[in-house]
């Protein structure tokens, strides 16, 4: 009797298994989405197309699929996180609505070191940001104030936030978290020493050792002043 041929090796289990080259690692699920959480994650005074492609383990060339360059994914970013501050509700007075917003606008950049300097330069293309500006905006019409005395508000008091945090920029370095501004600030003390009054740097001394949240806190109420100055008589305060 003839000898039985071995098996085809496509029909050798066994020898199927041996030759199989496992895949290594789980295969990245890369989309708009993910890349731009994962900018998020990566933070706003560090974001680089490169480091955002290593926190997701890919090349950077493939982020490039899905953003032109590095200010489009920046603005998308920075448009996630301000659609989802915790901006707030209306309320019956201007006053305290627009020291809200404030405050709001205040915890956004405190979350997120770096970005009030991106946003400062990328302000035309951020559209939350612009978008929020125009709710606020409407707020305000809505309580009596002209349309475009309600733009100016709403403009001061976010250009006042803004600066806060820019304060604290150094030379090629985002702006940093409050804590860090008011030590910059604190070295402002040096420099003025030779050329004031005492009770003046005694003054600035307790300015700068103080809060900088408080701080900021007390430029919003007189630019708030200021803000009634104009305000229309029918648009109630508090």
């Amino acid at each position: 009797m003839a000898d039985t041929p071995p098996d085809p090796p496509h029909q050798r289990p066994e020898l199927n298994a041996r030759l199989r080259v496992p895949k290594l690692g789980r295969p990245s699920q890369v989309g708009r989405r993910s890349i731009v959480d994962a900018a998020v994650e990566v933070g706003f005074d560090e974001l680089s197309v490169s480091a955002v492609a290593r926190r997701l383990g890919v090349k950077h060339s493939t982020l490039y699929r899905y953003f032109s360059n590095k200010e489009e994914l920046i603005a998308a970013a920075a448009d996630q996180v301000v659609a989802g501050a915790d901006w707030p509700s209306p309320c019956a007075g201007w006053r305290p609505y627009l020291r809200a917003v404030a405050r709001a606008a205040f915890r956004l950049f405190e979350e997120h070191p770096g970005l009030a300097t991106h946003i400062a330069a990328l302000r035309v293309g951020v559209r939350e940001f612009a978008r929020q500006g125009a709710r606020t905006t409407a707020v305000l019409v809505d309580l009596g104030f002209d349309p475009e005395a309600a733009a100016l508000a709403q403009d001061l008091v976010n250009e006042q936030v803004l600066l806060h945090f820019l304060t604290g920029q150094r030379t090629g370095r985002p702006a940093t978290d409050p804590e860090g501004v008011a030590e910059l600030r604190r070295a402002m003390l040096d420099d003025i020493r030779e050329v004031t009054d005492p009770s003046i740097e005694a003054a600035f001394t307790r300015i700068l050792n103080g809060s900088s949240a408080d701080w900021f806190g007390r430029k919003i109420e007189v630019l708030l002043d200021g803000i009634a100055a104009s305000a229309p008589a029918s648009a109630p305060a508090v």
